[in-house]
Parts: structure tokens; sequence; C-alpha cells
């Protein structure tokens, strides 16, 4: 089943954090909502092969 993927807020109680981004490492997602880092006014997604979204930085005009 396809999943959303936001980008982390870095505080998911839950998770080892083994990958993560604040650790130096590359695991910057994760599909619980509430640990979005970003508004949902400001959130852009792009598919995947798939079916899943992954949310991307938005871009600074």
């Amino acid at each position: 089943m396809p999943e959303t993927l936001y980008l982390c807020d870095g505080a998911v109680e839950s998770c080892t954090k083994t990958g993560c981004y604040k650790r130096g490492r590359e695991c910057r997602h994760t599909t619980d909502v509430a640990h979005a880092l970003n508004s949902e006014d400001k959130r852009r997604f792009v598919p995947d092969g798939d079916g899943n979204l992954w949310e991307v930085p938005s871009t600074v005009h």
C-alpha cells in the first residue's frame, strides 16, 4: 500500500534514529504526520515508482 512520507522534525519517540539526519545520517522522512516538519500549506510532494508520495523541501523565492 502506498505511503505518504513527510519531512521529519526528528522527534519521533518510537524511532531509533540510527539513520536520522540529526545524527549525520540520511533519513529525513516519517510517515507520522504529527512529526511533519512543515505545516500542511507548505508541503509539496513528488511520487515515486511505487505510488508513494515523498515530501520535498520547498523552494525559497
